[in-house]
């Protein structure tokens, strides 16, 4: 999975991840993460990549919107980011012969999501520079990140965070 620390000292960060994790499990999961700690000051959102697949375009778009709604009016003074759902050189259950149309599909539904983020106050997007077709940012299975890409992944958020929090 590639180094996870992203040298952040001033910062208390907890890295919550869950392999195989789809969109419709998000609240339940966030609502465990914060439920006995204090009000975040940021979360920071990768995920919907597993649904992309299972999902129509409009029902997942619209499920992305409706949580991060709850979440802007739960946790009024948490930052909300939005991370791309990245791209993939192979998608598990994938009903089409090549990965293209869910590709095209996600870049859609990260479009859509990145719009509806922009209206929101306090709210931010990161944006990762991965293509499918760069083979060495993938691992063999076509689904995960690389050594390579998790480093690209994890300094493109560490930026990020650098520039929202502490500045």
């Amino acid at each position: 999975m590639g180094d996870l620390n992203i040298g952040l000292h001033q910062a208390n960060l907890l890295w919550f991840g869950k392999s195989g994790m789809k969109w419709p499990a998000f609240l339940n999961a966030l609502q465990y993460q914060v439920l006995f700690r204090r009000t975040p000051f940021m979360i920071i959102i990768h995920l919907g990549g597993n649904s992309v697949a299972e999902l129509s375009q409009k029902d997942l778009c619209d499920k992305i919107k409706t949580d991060i709604k709850y979440v802007r009016d739960t946790l009024k003074n948490t930052h909300i980011v939005w991370c791309d759902m990245l791209p993939r050189n192979s998608w598990r259950n994938n009903l089409y012969p090549t990965p293209k149309v869910l590709n095209k599909k996600l870049r859609r539904i990260n479009r859509t999501i990145k719009q509806y983020i922009q209206q929101i106050e306090s709210a931010h997007c990161i944006t990762f520079k991965i293509h499918e077709s760069m083979n060495e940012l993938f691992d063999e299975d076509g689904v995960h990140l690389s050594d390579h890409g998790n480093l690209l992944y994890t300094q493109t958020v560490k930026n990020f965070i650098k520039t929202v929090a502490f500045v």
